[in-house]
């Protein structure tokens, strides 16, 4: 397989906001229709809501270790979500990642 194989999702999800798990419905719908056969993991406060809803890899926020893990693991190397968030009154919740770039990145 070319491309990435595990894609790593931050955002505020897992929260029980149904606009926020709306956006990573979507997001993962767009993946997958795009033809995505890989894995996702989320950085989500409720990894087993979000296993439970949207049937993908959860780790929780403030499992620091469980986040830089998922991270290193990741294939994809740049940030996915709102840059709201990236840039919010919390950032240490919303972790930008550098991944493994090996398909191409700088």
């Amino acid at each position: 397989m070319t491309g990435p194989r595990k894609i790593l999702v931050a955002g505020y999800y897992g929260a029980k906001n149904a606009g926020d798990e709306a956006i990573l419905a979507g997001l993962l719908a767009c993946f997958r229709a795009a033809g995505f056969a890989g894995d996702f993991t989320v950085i989500t406060r409720d990894p087993a809501d979000t296993r439970a809803l949207h049937g993908v890899e959860g780790v929780a926020w403030n499992d620091i270790e469980a986040v830089i893990d998922a991270a290193q693991q990741a294939d994809l190397d740049r940030p996915v979500g709102d840059r709201q968030q990236l840039a919010g009154p919390h950032p240490a919740r919303t972790i930008a990642w550098s991944g493994r770039r090996r398909y191409g990145g700088r």
